[in-house]
């Protein structure tokens, strides 16, 4: 489901880390169930799936910023 990446100028091959792999899962799933659960703001079941799939989605483009890769051997 990962795939290695590989550098433009050096050639080298970057694989994710198990660490990167956990944190995809926390910045994307995560934030949907504890909105969904724990913060819904209303007894409207559309409202707070919606609002809680744009609270998913932004956490999964951040998830970039935050994960880490390593030389591949």
């Amino acid at each position: 489901m990962y795939k290695a990446i590989e550098c433009d100028n050096c050639r080298t091959t970057h694989k994710i880390t198990n660490f990167g792999k956990s944190a995809i899962i926390a910045m994307s799933i995560l934030p949907i169930w504890i909105f969904g659960n724990i913060l819904s703001p209303s007894d409207n079941i559309f409202l707070s799936a919606g609002i809680g799939v744009l609270v998913g989605i932004t956490g999964f483009l951040l998830t970039p910023y935050v994960v880490r890769y390593k030389e591949a051997l």
